[in-house]
């Protein structure tokens, strides 16, 4: 049910970069959720706006306070095509000593949900429109705006994961005729405006210092968390 100040908008097929920062112009709230259709809450994850919303100000005053946090997989390098993204972190391995929740920065927090201030999407210029044909799917939307959000001095965490996983691949968007290859070419382009030999780098070593700073990620809370896992240096 849509409460009273709830709103169910439709509108025709512009696509999900559009979509989003159409959407994110409507609102009036502080922070945006973004999610998407075949998205399904896991089970035993209530509270998780309230304690999401106590790490955005547990940060606030930190060196690099939180631009943008992501429920899904953290991605440390981007490859194309996107299926192949190598060392991936599945969990968070650290720890915000503020609010004691699992949190790790990441240089891209992939979408599935990811949350982020109302001002700050806006002030960044919202998804990159660019990245996708009206009505079509996008490709690294969340790559690029995580790298962005960076490189604005802000810092991307993901927390644990908050849906179900599901198979993107499967999705009825990625079986029309010609979209995986259109996908690659945009993949490529992405990688290489936004993670070149100039980007990357910078993008890794802020992440380094995040975790060292602003979280602990000592062996002992990671052992909180026996599900972690991944591949990030």
């Amino acid at each position: 049910a849509v409460g009273p100040s709830g709103r169910v908008l439709l509108a025709s097929n512009v696509g999900e970069t559009r979509a989003y920062n159409n959407l994110a112009r409507m609102a009036r709230g502080t922070h945006l959720v973004l999610l998407q259709d075949d998205m399904q809450l896991r089970p035993g994850t209530g509270g998780w706006l309230r304690r999401s919303l106590g790490l955005f100000g547990s940060q606030a005053a930190a060196r690099r306070p939180l631009g943008l946090l992501g429920f899904s997989e953290g991605v440390c390098c981007v490859e194309c095509p996107t299926a192949t993204h190598p060392h991936e972190v599945t969990r968070p391995r650290c720890v915000e000593p503020g609010t004691a929740e699992p949190a790790e920065a990441v240089a891209c927090a992939t979408m599935g949900p990811m949350m982020l201030a109302r001002g700050l999407f806006l002030a960044l210029g919202g998804f990159n429109e660019s990245l996708s044909a009206r009505g079509a799917p996008s490709t690294l939307l969340d790559c690029e705006l995580s790298a962005r959000v960076w490189l604005a001095g802000r810092a991307v965490f993901i927390a644990p994961p908050l849906v179900n996983p599901s198979a993107a691949e499967a999705h009825v968007a990625w079986r029309a005729p010609g979209i995986a290859a259109a996908d690659g070419v945009r993949c490529a382009w992405v990688r290489s405006a936004f993670y070149s030999a100039r980007v990357l780098p910078a993008l890794a070593a802020s992440v380094r210092v995040t975790n060292a700073r602003q979280l602990d990620c000592s062996a002992a809370a990671a052992a909180k968390d026996a599900t972690a896992s991944g591949g990030c240096p």
